[in-house]
């Protein structure tokens, strides 16, 4: 003590810090106190981070006749800052192109880092509009809730948290999962808490959707046991002898708590979504060959899901080989000009594997495609079904009458027989007889009916 007595404190400053001491003095001078943390060296040459509180030192006349000055050695505590300062200097330069939403907050939940991901998921312009704010000011307050109790959980002991998802927005909005762990100093303390947000929406799509299949696998399969997938009939005319030659298989659910028929439009799409079509198409091929022995021609339609699957297709081919093909002639096979342009090589591999049986193969929808000759050239193909949103107003529309001709034309060209969809009026079937239809299907002959397999 006594070798500090009489020096000048200057001498005992970091040079590195004596701009601090001036601006503390500065301070005092004009409020009477001031603060500053600086570095002071001790006899040994050995400098200590210390944190000094002057104050001005006034006599009984109100005249400054000094400063009086407190240290207190604080290099613990500017080490574990010194140290904490390096461990977010790297993790922000881990997370700043993250795809996560990251942010730092300290234990009054304020933010101290944020990367851009984060000011993305929460509507904030800049990272600089978020620095210094409480997770609150952002935070829907559920969210907000479980942050602070997860920081709860993490000062009192926690190594990591994970919360549980929150959803921002509306229902459809984005769903997040939230990790935390916490930041310590040198004595272990929490001083910081980080919080990793995970847009997880997708995932959760793909969870909802595959719990969706399930639930629609569950009701065809129970469907098909309790009888309520129905087959339903709809007759196919040959124009010039106006006799029934073909049916065409149509699939109806019938609901099970009111008994409701339901239109394919009503179900099909979701067992389309979910990857369920083979199921369907397997049921109607096997009610086609039952219908088949029974001396009954008929069409049953087949969906690209089907042909693009392969044990799908080898159990129905092999129900056809076991058929024989005296009752394969009975069966016609429709795929939609859609489906062939899906996979034109599953689809020429399925038209050929079909026909080679003894099956007949119908291209449907005809003409509402844009590869409609390289499906003729390219498919074993035996009729044209021509679409009835061009048939049916054909009388009116020239060129929808066109489009029919041009089809009939191709047809012939390729020896096709056509079949006209929609037909629903004697004048409409008189004109397509003029232009060398072969066949009609439509209400004027019957509507779709059901039927017992």
């Amino acid at each position: 003590t006594e070798r500090w007595i009489g020096s000048n404190i200057s001498d005992r400053i970091h040079p590195d810090d004596l701009h601090a001491a001036a601006t503390l003095l500065g301070e005092v001078s004009d409020r009477g106190w001031g603060h500053a943390r600086l570095r002071i060296g001790t006899v040994d040459d050995d400098y200590h981070w210390v944190e000094t509180h002057g104050k001005s030192f006034i006599d009984d006349e109100d005249a400054s006749k000094g400063v009086i000055c407190s240290f207190r050695v604080v290099d613990e505590q500017v080490a574990a800052e010194q140290l904490l300062e390096s461990d977010r200097g790297r993790f922000e330069a881990v997370t700043a192109n993250t795809p996560s939403a990251v942010s730092i907050t300290d234990l009054e939940h304020r933010y101290t880092v944020v990367n851009d991901a984060y000011c993305e998921l929460f509507g904030a312009e800049s990272v600089r509009d978020v620095i210094g704010r409480r997770e609150n000011d952002l935070l829907p307050s559920e969210a907000f809730e479980r942050s602070r109790l997860a920081v709860d959980r993490l000062v009192m002991g926690d190594r990591f948290v994970e919360e549980e998802l929150i959803r921002l927005g509306t229902d459809d909005g984005i769903w997040v999962m939230t990790q935390r762990f916490g930041l310590r100093n040198r004595r272990g303390d929490i001083a910081e808490l980080v919080a990793i947000r995970t847009d997880i929406t997708h995932r959760k799509q793909i969870e909802r959707e595959a719990a969706e299949r399930v639930l629609w696998e569950e009701r065809v399969q129970t469907a098909i046991s309790e009888g309520r997938l129905l087959v339903y009939t709809q007759p196919i005319v040959d124009i010039a002898t106006a006799q029934e030659v073909e049916e065409e298989l149509l699939v109806r659910l019938r609901a099970p708590s009111t008994g409701q028929i339901l239109a394919p439009s009503e179900f099909l799409p979701q067992c389309q979504r979910h990857g369920l079509m083979p199921v369907i198409d397997q049921y109607m091929v096997e009610r086609a060959i039952e219908m088949a022995r029974a001396g009954r021609t008929v069409c049953v339609n087949i969906s690209a899901q089907t042909i693009g699957n392969p044990a799908a297709m080898e159990d129905i081919l092999q129900k056809l080989s076991a058929a024989g093909p005296d009752l394969a002639k009975k069966l016609v096979f429709e795929i939609t000009e859609t489906t062939a342009l899906t996979s034109l090589e599953i689809a020429r591999s399925f038209s050929r594997s079909t026909t080679s049986l003894g099956c007949r193969v119908a291209l449907d929808d005809f003409g509402t495609g844009y590869g409609a000759f390289t499906e003729l050239r390219n498919l074993d193909l035996d009729v044209l079904k021509i679409d009835l949103s061009f048939v049916q107003n054909m009388l009116e529309d020239p060129d929808d009458e066109r489009v029919v001709r041009t089809i009939i034309f191709v047809a012939r060209q390729y020896g096709l027989t056509t079949v006209a969809e929609g037909v629903e009026t004697e004048a409409l079937l008189r004109r397509l007889a003029e232009l060398g239809v072969d066949r009609a299907q439509g209400y004027l002959f019957g509507k779709p009916t059901p039927i017992a397999c």
